[in-house]
């Protein structure tokens, strides 16, 4: 304040509670400004709050305003962290192997759980981490200064490895004559379902697990099986030949063997003329009951007997006679020797034998 003439300029009173001119609330000195703003008192500011500067105000060096008027400080606001991060990739199959780019403004440091599980797993700016098993995680970046802390999440979906089916089965035969019936066993891994193309012409005959086919007709088939699941498919294919059962010749079959004419399986058939004969004549001789004749009956057949000898010694030649012709016969014959032989044989046999009686 300024004095009359004879008094000393003074520029500030003691300081004293009250109301100043510019809110405050103390008197003390003077508010200084200029209209370019740029006064003592518009370019400082009061600290504590009681509207005078803690800061005095030379004019000139020697006088000095030791309690300049002064607004209270503006306090700054504090600036936070603002987290932000990218990935390489989001989804994947396990393991997958994951970068992480920091992004975040304002932040001083980072803290990296990539589970989410409150445990810090890395404090680098850009991590590399691996998640080794299946699963979602959520990664959880937290953004560090001094005023605070900020977080983004993220999720990671790790997918389990593709499992796909593998094909495989067995045949409890892969040939034989036709008809042929096979038992097929299926030995496939990983699979939902299984069709069977058993001639492989694209249409599926059998979805069982172990079908059992029949071939009917003789060749070679290629037997198709394809097996799948959620993952995908797989197909696995076998031969089956069916052969044509005239041709197994096997004496163990007891098959006619059409190109010698002699049927196989241990009992063969042997054709040699007229021991042939004696050969059928034995064997059907040996089959004749002989009947024990009483006393009585053989005393009066006594005359029977000798008419019987002359007819048998008529037979006989006869029967020798029929051998003849009979031999004649085969010769000329082209057909089978043995039958006309045993026709012979018989006609001659039942004509004694009617005769006995």
């Amino acid at each position: 304040m300024q004095g009359n003439k004879k008094a000393r300029n003074t520029w500030n009173t003691n300081r004293t509670t009250g109301k100043n001119i510019i809110g405050g609330s103390d008197i003390g000195g003077n508010y200084w400004a200029t209209s370019a703003g740029n006064g003592f008192s518009q370019t400082h500011f009061d600290v504590d709050g009681d509207g005078i500067s803690e800061e005095p105000y030379s004019l000139n060096g020697v006088n000095i305003d030791h309690l300049p008027l002064a607004f209270p400080a503006q306090k700054p606001i504090p600036v936070l962290p603002e987290a932000n991060f990218s990935a390489n990739i989001t989804q994947g199959y396990a393991p997958l192997l994951i970068k992480f780019t920091d992004f975040s403004k304002y932040a001083t440091g980072r803290n990296w759980d990539f589970e989410n599980d409150g445990n810090t797993d890395s404090i680098d700016v850009n991590p590399v981490h691996m998640y080794v098993a299946p699963g979602s995680f959520t990664v959880n970046l937290t953004a560090v200064n001094k005023n605070g802390t900020d977080s983004k999440l993220f999720v990671i979906s790790v997918l389990e490895q593709p499992v796909l089916p593998l094909a495989n089965f067995s045949a409890n035969s892969t040939q034989g004559p036709a008809p042929l019936p096979v038992k097929f066993t299926d030995l496939s891994e990983n699979a939902v379902s299984c069709n069977w193309d058993f001639d492989n012409n694209g249409q599926f005959e059998s979805s069982d697990k172990n079908p059992v086919y029949t071939y009917t007709v003789p060749g070679t088939y290629t037997v198709n099986l394809t097996v799948s699941n959620a993952n995908g498919s797989a197909s696995k294919l076998s031969i089956i030949t069916a052969t044509d059962g005239g041709q197994n010749n096997s004496g163990d079959n007891g098959s006619t063997d059409e190109t010698s004419g002699s049927i196989s399986g241990g009992h063969s058939h042997r054709s040699s003329g007229g021991n042939g004969v004696a050969d059928r004549s034995s064997d059907l001789s040996g089959n004749i009951e002989i009947k024990a004749t009483p006393k009585t009956s053989v005393l009066n057949r006594t005359n029977e007997t000798k008419v019987g000898v002359e007819s048998a010694n008529r037979t006989i030649n006869e029967s020798n006679t029929l051998n003849k012709g009979l031999e004649t016969k085969q010769k000329q014959s082209s057909g089978i020797p043995g039958f006309e032989i045993d026709c012979g044989v018989l006609c001659l046999l039942g004509a004694f034998l009617y005769w006995k009686k």
